[in-house]
């Protein structure tokens, strides 16, 4: 995929998932996206698209939204930290799930993964072996 297309999918999936929170939560969000990509050798696009893997793709409306028209600003900022995430070291630690950490309990998936950042709104996780599923 084309680095344009793969920036813009990058973008859609921060902003869905933490376009409220701050420019390191958000360049964290953006490096479990590229994590799973580069653990899969898939395409951004075909990892935030995959079924049940980011929340937010569940609802067909937001899958059709255009927030670079709806919210260009915010939409602006998540396009800068996910640039900026391409361009950083993983603070992740080679994450590749995340979950809010107002979530209780804790999602199931959970216990068989090591947590590699709480930070923000968020709880970084990579599973135990390094096998993303």
């Amino acid at each position: 995929m084309l680095i344009e297309g793969a920036l813009l999918w990058l973008t859609i999936n921060v902003y869905h998932e933490a376009r409220g929170e701050d420019a390191l939560s958000q360049r964290a969000v953006a490096h479990v996206t590229l994590n799973r990509a580069k653990q899969h050798g898939y395409d951004v696009k075909k990892v935030v698209r995959e079924p049940y893997q980011f929340s937010w793709t569940l609802d067909k409306k937001k899958l059709r939204s255009k927030p670079w028209k709806t919210d260009p600003d915010v939409f602006l900022r998540c396009s800068l930290n996910s640039v900026k995430a391409l361009r950083s070291k993983d603070i992740t630690k080679g994450a590749t799930h995340f979950h809010e950490r107002s979530m209780r309990p804790y999602p199931d998936w959970t216990k068989d993964m090591k947590v590699t950042l709480k930070y923000g709104a968020f709880v970084f996780y990579k599973d135990l072996e390094g096998v993303y599923r």
